[in-house]
């Protein structure tokens, strides 16, 4: 998958994960999206031509994670990653992309503001700069707030939110020192699906935080 320019395949972050294992003779990155340029013998889920997005973990599609859960084919971990111009990959190792999403959005978390408008929900995105802020908000974002402004942005989601008592569902990209502002900003049976850590690790501990 020929990348259309090299600045179209998007970093995690710069912060190193001290529990992942990595080795470093392979190509970082992720998370990508291109077309598929030709297929093997045998596959069925795609054809060239076809608009596709990796997965992260290319071995475990849907079995429940294991204590070697980190010893698979993750990509730019274990195996190489997508920062490349040309990548084979398993036929369950990638998605199909909507026709309404470019290479940048599918392959970032910004897809997700187009997913939550398309199904009518009101987003908030929390940013660290006006300057940032312009993504989601050309994606059509409800709110943002800046927490560099606002460091105390969970108190703000909250107030925000359609009840006042907290947001239905988070997408937290910060992880664990990012995560106590987002379990104190979701309401009671609310949802919080965790991406990435692009804030890092607390060095002290590994336990989730309290959201006391």
């Amino acid at each position: 998958m020929p990348p259309m320019m090299t600045k179209r395949w998007t970093l995690e972050g710069n912060t190193v994960v001290p529990t992942l294992p990595t080795t470093h003779s392979v190509l970082p990155v992720s998370d990508g999206a291109r077309i598929v340029e030709a297929v093997a013998p045998g596959v069925t889920r795609f054809k060239s031509g076809y608009r596709v997005a990796t997965l992260f973990d290319q071995d475990r599609v849907a079995s429940p994670p294991t204590d070697k859960a980190w010893e698979t084919r993750n990509l730019g971990g274990f195996t190489d990653g997508v920062l490349r111009q040309y990548g084979a990959y398993d036929e369950e190792g990638l998605v199909a992309i909507l026709d309404t999403l470019d290479f940048q959005h599918a392959s970032t978390l910004f897809a997700a503001v187009a997913f939550g408008e398309a199904a009518g929900a009101r987003i908030l995105a929390i940013t660290s700069s006006e300057s940032k802020a312009q993504m989601p908000k050309s994606l059509g974002a409800d709110h943002i707030i800046n927490y560099n402004a606002k460091p105390d942005w969970d108190a703000a989601a909250t107030d925000l939110s359609f009840d006042g008592l907290g947001v239905n569902h988070v997408i937290d990209v910060g992880g664990p020192r990012a995560m106590a502002q987002s379990l104190k900003a979701i309401e009671v049976y609310a949802c919080m699906s965790i991406k990435g850590s692009l804030v890092g690790h607390q060095q002290k501990s590994s336990r989730l935080p309290s959201s006391a």
